[in-house]
């Protein structure tokens, strides 16, 4: 009886993760980094990933596809590689959920398992739209150039990450409605 307990316990920390704001909104496990190495086959829950190492997010020629993430997009960056954040990525979406247009200010779902670098020159800006999420693992980081001018905002919350609240290592989240530690799958 205790073995079964345990084991079911274990089973639900491995695939569950304690994160703050909205809950997982699809009808699977979230990705993890086992599969998320860079290699094919990538975890095919993931829309998008970078296929070149050091990539600015910004360029169509960084991600699988040729294009840009979009709406609705799962993004994985694996271990040993590295996004660029230059310039301002998509728009403001305001004050408002949903956004008016929603090609502009994308609802996007980030997992890090590599790193995300917000580049000193110009000043990185992510805007997403409402119920958009970043996910760090063990290992991850989101790496800030210093300052206060680089940031992520999330719909309707506003700015959630600046560079002065310093770099980020995993495990952690970032959503609409704050940001913490969390307790990720292994």
């Amino acid at each position: 009886m205790k073995k079964n307990l345990l084991l079911a316990l274990i089973l639900f920390v491995l695939n569950s993760t304690v994160t703050v704001g909205q809950p997982w909104p699809f009808g699977f496990a979230k990705p993890n980094c086992t599969y998320i190495n860079g290699s094919q086959p990538l975890n095919p829950r993931c829309t998008k990933w970078p296929v070149v190492n050091n990539g600015s997010w910004n360029a169509g020629s960084t991600w699988n596809g040729g294009t840009l993430p979009a709406h609705n997009d799962i993004v994985c960056i694996p271990f040993g590689i590295t996004v660029q954040m230059t310039g301002q990525i998509y728009q403001d979406g305001g004050p408002a959920c949903p956004v008016s247009n929603t090609t502009n200010t994308p609802t996007l779902h980030i997992f890090i398992c590599g790193i995300l670098n917000f580049d000193n020159n110009p000043k990185g800006k992510l805007y997403l739209g409402c119920n958009s999420s970043l996910v760090i693992y063990t290992g991850g980081q989101i790496i800030s150039s210093g300052g206060n001018a680089d940031l992520i905002n999330i719909s309707p919350a506003g700015d959630v990450w600046r560079t002065n609240n310093t770099t980020v290592t995993g495990p952690y989240t970032i959503t609409g409605n704050g940001q913490g530690p969390g307790v990720l799958p292994v």
